[in-house]
């Protein structure tokens, strides 16, 4: 089992950790090719690092649109209104279920259909 820590923002009000969302600047000479801003929304990937340090400056000094990059990344927040949380994520191993090419199709029938795969799996083993 390994565990791995990276480093995130969160809204000290709200409780959300914050995502990123790109934006392509269509080849502009004055820009970086693509514009990476944190974001509330739900629905986006959390902004993590590597180390809580480049997250709290990330925090302190937001980058300018054109020059935003994941690392250095545009927001509108204020630093106080932020906070830097660890989040610790753990890798283990797991046995894999699917025996070949024809356990592959079946789950795929049953995501399909929404048919429950354990209890489609215990009927074909009986048969």
């Amino acid at each position: 089992m390994e565990a791995e820590k990276r480093y995130g923002l969160r809204v000290k009000k709200t409780g959300k950790l914050l995502g990123f969302c790109s934006q392509v600047n269509h080849g502009e000479d004055c820009c970086v090719d693509v514009s990476y801003y944190l974001t509330e929304t739900p629905m986006e990937e959390p902004w993590l690092v590597m180390s809580a340090v480049h997250a709290e400056f990330v925090a302190r000094r937001p980058t300018y649109w054109f020059n935003a990059r994941y690392e250095t990344p545009h927001h509108g927040f204020n630093a106080e209104d932020l906070e830097v949380v660890e989040i610790t994520t753990t890798t283990t191993s797991v046995p894999m279920a699917l025996d070949n090419l024809t356990e592959c199709n079946w789950w795929e029938y049953c995501r399909v259909h929404k048919i429950s795969w354990e209890g489609m799996r215990s009927l074909r083993t009986k048969c």
